[in-house]
C-alpha cells in the first residue's frame, strides 16, 4: 500500500506538485493522465525517491520512506519501476528492421 500526504515538489521557482494526497491499495492499478509537463513523471519519481520531494510524506507498506533514516535501497527491492523512453522505441524499431532484412 502507498499513502501520499501533502506531497510538494519544486524546481527553483517552478512548483510542479502541489499538496498531492493519494492512497493506493495493494493490488490496485492506477493510471496517471495529464498533459506534457503536468508532473506525472515527477510524481512517479517521487514515489520511489528517484526525485526528492520538497515536502510531504510517502508511506510504503507502513514505512515512512521520506524519513531520511529509511534505507531506500532496501525499500526499492519491493518496488517496480518502468520508464518509457524514446531510446526504447528506437531500439525496438531497429530490431524489427533487422529482422525484416533478407
Amino acid at each position: 500500500m502507498i499513502i501520499v500526504k501533502n506531497l510538494h515538489k519544486e524546481f527553483e521557482k517552478n512548483h510542479v506538485l502541489r499538496g498531492i494526497d493519494y492512497h493506493i491499495h495493494q493490488g490496485e492499478k492506477i493510471v496517471i493522465v495529464g498533459p506534457s509537463g503536468s508532473g506525472k513523471s515527477t510524481f512517479l519519481r517521487c514515489l520511489n525517491l528517484l526525485e526528492t520531494p520538497s515536502s510531504g510524506e510517502i508511506w510504503f507498506d507502513g514505512q515512512l520512506i521520506t524519513d531520511p533514516k529509511t534505507n531506500i535501497d532496501q525499500v526499492r527491492t519491493h518496488m517496480g519501476w518502468y520508464s518509457r523512453t524514446l531510446i526504447c522505441f528506437i531500439i525496438f524499431r531497429s530490431w524489427i528492421i533487422l529482422l525484416w532484412l533478407p
